[in-house]
């Protein structure tokens, strides 16, 4: 293997590493592994289940899937390892992430509840703050989808779900 094949993997840990006040070094302070929070990643099986609801798997889902899947999984990583100042940044990343998508791929809201309670588990903020955050991530949300002609039916769910969810 080459020096390059070795370069990416250590850039990776790198980038990855737990900052001193992220949730990972807090669980690592607490005798659990740092990775205890990608439980929660078994809930985004609904981005596999999603094309059952909304016109079955295509092509365009499964190269939708491949290209960003794998940045969720990063964004998600950084929420867990960044510090607590960052790591909002990289849940509203997965919201974009959402929002990029959603004109071609209903999975994608699934990158948006994650967001949504992403911004709640990345550090303690006041909950009034956090929930003016929800009703206005969730309005965009409804208008975007709305607009590109999702049926209301099929996000009015949302902000209940991300409103009892990020509480929880």
């Amino acid at each position: 293997m080459t020096a390059s094949g070795f370069l990416l993997p250590n850039v990776l840990r790198r980038w990855l590493a737990p900052a001193p006040d992220s949730a990972a070094a807090e669980a690592l302070r607490q005798g659990r592994s740092p990775w205890a929070h990608a439980v929660h990643l078994l809930w985004s099986a609904w981005i596999f289940v999603t094309p059952l609801f909304s016109g079955g798997y295509d092509l365009r889902w499964a190269l939708l899937t491949l290209l960003s899947y794998p940045v969720f999984l990063l964004f998600y990583a950084k929420v867990i390892t960044a510090t607590r100042r960052e790591a909002p940044r990289y849940a509203l990343a997965m919201i974009a992430l959402c929002f990029a998508l959603l004109p071609w791929y209903p999975a994608a809201l699934s990158y948006f509840i994650f967001g949504c309670v992403m911004l709640r588990t990345s550090g303690p903020r006041p909950m009034k703050r956090y929930l003016a955050q929800l009703l206005l991530l969730n309005t965009a949300l409804i208008a975007l989808a709305l607009w590109i002609g999702y049926p209301w039916q099929a996000v009015a769910w949302l902000p209940p779900m991300t409103l009892v969810i990020g509480i929880i």
